[in-house]
C-alpha cells in the first residue's frame, strides 16, 4: 500500500514511515522544511517540500491509499486549531475517492488536567490543550462527512522509539540510582511505540477499521512495569528493581488532611519542640513520621515530577488492530537504530 505524511518531518512521522517501509510499503513524506531532507534520504526514505494546493497536491495523493496529518500547529488552541483544520480540509479536497484520511490527534483529549496521569473522560475538558484537540477531531469529521472521505481521528498516547523524547526521557530517568516514576506499576500505560503507530495505521489503510475516533495505543496495552522492563533489556540492565513507582493521584482528600496537617505542624513549630525535647523517644518517633508525611506531600505537589506515563484501561474503546509484542517491538527498535547509525554514519565518512 501506498502512504502519504504531512508533517513528514516529525519524530513519529520519520520513525513511522521506516517501519511501514519494512513492512513492504510505500511511503512518501512532506514537509515545509528542507533541513532534514539529506538526512532522510540517507535513510532511504523520500521526503519532498509540500505542495499547497491544486494539481501538484492532488498529484502528491493520487496513488494514496492512506494520507494522514502529522504536522503539529505551534501556538494556543483557539489560533492553532483553525490552522489545522485548514489543513485537513486541503487534503481532503484533493483526497482520491478510494482512499482513507488519519488525522493524528492526542490522548490529552480525554480531557484530564495536566498534573492528572490517569486517563479520565471528562466530560468539560480541563485543559485549553484537550478543549483543542476535541474541537480538531470535530472539525475533521465534519469535514470528512462534506467531502465524502473515510475519515479516522486517532488519539495518539505516549509515543516511545529511538527517536523519541518520551524514550530519551525515559532512559536518562532510569540511568540514576534511584528512577523515580509517577503511576502505577500495574497501571495500563497509554503509551505506542512507533512500530505500533504503523501497524495500526496498516490496519486503518486495509479497510479494518471504521471512520471514528480511536485511541492509538499499543495493544494489549503494557502495564508500566512491562515498559520499564524493556528499557531495562534495551541497556541491558537488570537493576529495575531499583525504580520507585508512585501514584501521582492519591485520594484528593488524604491529600487535603497531609498538607493541613503540614501546615499546621509549621506553625506550632515553636511550641512542639520543646515538649518533644522532654521525651525524647517520642521525638525520634513524631519527627520521623513527620518527615516522611512531609515528603510525601511535597512530592505530590510538584509541578513536575519525575517521569510520568499516562495509564488507565482503554480495553473497551481500543479498536482490534494488531500491534507488536513486547519482543517484536525490541527486536524493531534494534532494527531502527542500527539501521539509523549505519546509514549517518555512512554519510559522515
Amino acid at each position: 500500500m501506498k502512504f502519504v505524511f504531512f508533517g513528514g518531518n516529525s519524530q513519529v512521522a520519520v520513525e513511522t514511515a521506516a517501519h511501514l517501509q519494512r513492512m513492504g510499503h510505500s511511503v512518501l513524506l512532506y514537509g515545509r522544511c528542507s533541513y532534514p531532507k539529506q538526512t532522510l534520504l540517507a535513510l532511504g526514505l523520500s521526503y519532498l517540500q509540500e505542495p499547497e494546493m491544486g494539481e501538484p497536491l492532488k498529484n502528491a495523493l493520487a496513488e494514496a491509499d492512506l494520507a494522514a496529518d502529522f504536522a503539529f500547529p505551534a501556538g494556543e488552541p483557539w489560533e492553532s486549531v483553525p490552522q489545522a483544520s485548514a489543513r485537513v480540509e486541503r487534503y481532503l479536497a484533493h483526497l482520491p475517492e478510494h482512499a482513507r484520511f488519519a488525522a493524528m490527534s492526542s490522548i490529552s483529549a480525554y480531557g484530564m488536567a495536566s498534573k492528572d496521569c490517569r486517563l479520565h473522560w471528562h466530560r468539560w475538558p480541563l485543559t485549553a490543550y484537550a478543549a483543542g484537540k476535541r474541537q480538531l477531531e470535530a472539525n475533521a469529521t465534519s469535514l470528512a462527512r462534506r467531502y465524502a472521505r473515510k475519515l479516522v481521528a486517532f488519539r495518539l498516547g505516549q509515543v516511545h522509539g529511538v527517536l523519541q523524547s518520551a524514550s530519551q526521557a525515559f532512559r536518562v530517568e532510569l540511568a540514576k540510582p534511584q528512577p523515580q516514576i509517577n503511576g502505577l506499576a500495574a497501571g495500563a500505560s497509554a503509551t505506542v511505540f512507533a512500530d505500533g503507530v504503523a501497524s495500526a495505521l496498516a490496519f486503518y489503510a486495509a479497510g479494518h477499521l471504521a471512520p471514528g475516533i480511536y485511541p492509538l495505543l499499543d495493544q494489549p496495552q503494557w502495564p508500566l512495569s512491562t515498559l520499564i522492563d524493556f528499557y531495562g533489556q534495551l541497556a541491558g540492565s537488570q537493576n529495575m528493581h531499583r525504580v520507585s513507582y508512585h501514584d501521582p493521584e492519591p485520594p484528593k482528600l488524604m491529600a487535603g488532611l497531609r498538607s493541613k496537617a503540614i501546615d499546621i505542624l509549621k506553625a506550632h513549630r515553636g511550641r512542639i519542640e520543646p515538649i518533644l525535647f522532654r521525651a525524647p523517644a517520642l521525638a525520634r518517633f513524631v519527627k520521623t513520621r513527620y518527615r516522611k508525611i512531609e515528603a510525601a506531600a511535597h512530592f505530590n505537589g510538584q509541578s513536575h515530577p519525575p517521569m510520568t506515563c499516562h495509564y488507565g484501561d482503554l480495553a473497551r474503546v481500543l479498536p482490534l488492530y494488531q500491534t507488536p509484542s513486547c519482543s517484536q517491538t525490541l527486536e524493531n527498535w534494534r532494527w531502527f537504530e542500527q539501521h539509523w547509525l549505519e546509514k549517518i554514519e555512512a554519510q559522515l565518512r
